[in-house]
């Protein structure tokens, strides 16, 4: 009877912690997103709500949760208008930061403390980011660093369940070696998609939380994606040499473009030093 007594006393202040702690939103702004069932459990292991912006209003998107919040027909709304004289990235940062402050607006009425940027090739890894913000009382801002995949296989299908090699000197990475932020909602404000400002920083390590980044994962997603940016400048949003050279090399293609996009894919993969993170 003692034993019973106990566990439904721990299973109350269970349910009790989880109805009192600090709750954490992700915003992101997706297109064409690989594997989003896969990339929605996963983080839903670690906040309580996404809210999801669509770059494409008519996109259907393979996953359902009621802590998925889809936001369609958002840009004339919320007053983003493209610029010609900008190319795709360029734009698109612009409306990543709209869909931020709509998301935090959202996240301010649902009653959520914590709030995080991320995309949809991007998993969060680590501790619960309520339990880890929660250690700084004092901070308004958080950044967390990132992993970029070392890729081992061209083909992968899943690259969230199937990539498993991560490099580990940032001077090999393709994307960018910046992190992502966090932030106390009401109390932190857009600083570009890798940091937000607002009151004090608290830099978080690693080992307690940190960002997967999966870009470009396979051969398909390399395709994909120099289709959706096109031939961005080289002074936009700190594309890397890879990036261009990527860029330049199937700016051209025709029916060889999957063959270029292998050659310049085998130039990323894993190699002796890369470190291994499973993810189930």
């Amino acid at each position: 009877m003692v034993i019973w007594a106990a566990v439904l006393v721990v299973l109350v202040l269970l349910w009790f912690w989880h109805w009192i702690r600090p709750k954490t939103c992700i915003v992101s702004t997706v297109k064409e997103p690989h594997q989003f069932q896969t990339w929605v459990k996963h983080n839903l292991k670690f906040v309580d709500r996404i809210y999801v912006f669509l770059d494409e209003a008519t996109e259907q998107l393979k996953s359902w949760d009621p802590n998925l919040i889809v936001i369609r027909n958002w840009k004339d709304r919320l007053g983003f208008r493209w610029d010609d004289s900008k190319d795709e990235p360029a734009n698109r940062n612009e409306k990543q930061r709209i869909a931020f402050e709509e998301g935090q607006r959202l996240a301010h009425r649902d009653g959520f403390h914590y709030i995080i940027h991320i995309d949809s090739d991007e998993l969060l890894w680590g501790q619960r980011p309520s339990d880890v913000f929660s250690r700084y009382p004092g901070a308004s801002v958080f950044h967390m660093k990132n992993e970029e995949l070392a890729p081992d296989r061209e083909d992968y299908v899943n690259c969230f369940t199937e990539g498993h090699k991560f490099h580990t000197d940032p001077k090999k990475y393709t994307a960018y070696g910046n992190g992502k932020a966090g932030g106390v909602v009401g109390q932190c404000e857009w600083h570009g998609p890798h940091f937000l400002k607002g009151g004090p920083s608290q830099e978080i390590s690693p080992d307690e939380l940190c960002v997967l980044h999966y870009p470009s994962c396979n051969i398909q997603e390399t395709l994909k994606r120099a289709r959706q940016y096109g031939i961005f400048k080289d002074n936009s949003a700190g594309w890397s040499g890879h990036h261009k050279e990527t860029r330049d090399v199937l700016a051209g293609c025709n029916s060889d473009c999957e063959s270029k996009a292998r050659v310049q894919f085998r130039k990323r993969m894993a190699d002796e030093g890369s470190k291994t993170i499973w993810v189930s």
